[in-house]
C-alpha cells in the first residue's frame, strides 16, 4: 500500500497504519522493532492485538488505536463507528465519532443489529413461559437463585437474579 501512513500510538511503544496494521517500536523479548503485530478477532467482530508496555500485556482495539490516530482525540461520550458496518475494515477514512444512540440507529437502519427480545431472540435460551414461572417461583420463596437455576438448566445463578430483578427480559 503505497499511501500508508504510519502514527504513534499507546506511547510511543508501537505505531499504528491508516489501514490499521499495528507495528513495534521498541524492542522486547520474543519480538524487533518494525514487527507488525498479530490481529486477533474477538467473537463479535473487532480486531485487537495484545501489546505489552513495560512489562504490562493488554489487549487494545485497532479501530480506536486508528481512530485515536488520524481521526483525532474521542471526545467523552463517544465511540468509534464502521460507516460500511464491516468491523473487519479498519481504514481511518471508514470510521467516526459518534454517540452509543447514533451507533445504535446505524446498525439498526443498516439492518446490523437485531433487536428481536426475549425468545424471539435466537440466543434466548428460555421462554417467556419459563421467565413467568422463575419469577413466580422466586416470590413465593420456594427456590434460590442456584435452584432456580438448575431447575431451568441455566448455566449461572446470575441469569435468574438479573430476570427476577427485571435488569433482562424487562418487556414479561
Amino acid at each position: 500500500m503505497s499511501d500508508e501512513r504510519w502514527r504513534f500510538c499507546l506511547g510511543g511503544y508501537y505505531e499504528v497504519s491508516n489501514y490499521g496494521s499495528v507495528r513495534r517500536l521498541k524492542p522486547g523479548p520474543a519480538t524487533w522493532v518494525g514487527r507488525v503485530v498479530k490481529q486477533l478477532t474477538t467473537p463479535d467482530g473487532y480486531k485487537y492485538v495484545d501489546v505489552t508496555m513495560s512489562g504490562e500485556r493488554k489487549h487494545e482495539y485497532v479501530h480506536i488505536l486508528v481512530a485515536e490516530a488520524f481521526v483525532g482525540p474521542r471526545s467523552v461520550g463517544k465511540e468509534v463507528n464502521h460507516a460500511d458496518l464491516d468491523k473487519e475494515n479498519n481504514h481511518y477514512k471508514n470510521l467516526e465519532y459518534v454517540t452509543h444512540k447514533t451507533n445504535m440507529a446505524h446498525a439498526i437502519g443498516c439492518g446490523a443489529w437485531d433487536r428481536s427480545r426475549g425468545e424471539d431472540n435466537g440466543n434466548s435460551k428460555l421462554t417467556v413461559r419459563q421467565v413467568k414461572r422463575i419469577r413466580k417461583i422466586h416470590s413465593s420463596g420456594r427456590g434460590t437463585f442456584t435452584s432456580i437455576a438448575r431447575d431451568f438448566g441455566l448455566r449461572s445463578c446470575t441469569t435468574v437474579s438479573l430476570i427476577v430483578n427485571r435488569i433482562t427480559w424487562t418487556h414479561v
